[in-house]
């Protein structure tokens, strides 16, 4: 229940730029169909087409600048699905995809939204308050476009992407060692991205919706 949830607002709350979400779908989607496809895990995989299949076609018309948006319900559905899909994968398909595939797959995005939730909390603020603080909009407000943001997080899905084939031929709990370069990569972005926000004068505690940040691609 946690990981559904968890995964279903982070995805939500990622959805706050052109092209973001849609694209990361599309990554995330190709490479666990990939996987499926690999392990021979029929269901998995024409779920993870059809997710390719809706992130093309939606793509066409939200890369920036977007003329149309995926809204809350899309990135929620979303998010759902691939909770839901790890979790199909892992217990109830034959093939027993490793479980880990998918938040490796997604890792920039459940990074972002905890290293944000924390950072807030942290500095006495409310988290669950509409802000513009995440990395990705500190990007944005710092000067970068949407389309330079999104192709940032669309090569870090796809580095996840590919560490989450090498993920499926280690075994056991050895996998969680594959997360250890990608944390570091976080890490190095988190710090680099608020760095430049305060070298632009961004400030870093904002309680206004992210919303805002449309039309900027």
């Amino acid at each position: 229940a946690v990981w559904i949830l968890g995964l279903t607002n982070a995805y939500n709350f990622m959805d706050g730029i052109d092209g973001l979400v849609g694209s990361t779908a599309l990554i995330a989607a190709m490479f666990f169909m990939a996987i499926s496809y690999y392990e021979g895990s029929t269901f998995v995989y024409i779920t993870g087409y059809t997710i390719v299949a809706g992130s093309v076609g939606f793509l066409i018309y939200n890369a920036p600048p977007a003329k149309i948006f995926m809204g809350d319900v899309g990135s929620a559905f979303l998010g759902f699905v691939f909770a839901g899909l790890a979790i199909v994968a892992a217990r109830y398909d034959y093939s027993r995809t490793s479980f880990l595939v998918m938040p490796l797959l997604l890792f920039h995005f459940i990074y972002d939204t905890l290293f944000t939730f924390v950072r807030r909390l942290v500095r006495g603020e409310n988290a669950m308050q509409a802000h513009r603080t995440h990395l990705y909009q500190l990007l944005v407000r710092s000067g970068y476009t949407h389309l330079e943001v999104t192709l940032l997080l669309a090569c870090m899905a796809f580095l996840q992407g590919l560490g989450a084939i090498w993920m499926v031929n280690i075994p056991g709990n050895e996998r969680l060692y594959v997360f250890i370069p990608f944390l570091l990569i976080q890490i190095i972005y988190s710090y680099l991205t608020i760095k430049r926000a305060r070298k632009a004068g961004v400030r870093l505690s904002d309680n206004t919706s992210g919303r805002e940040l449309r039309g900027r691609g």
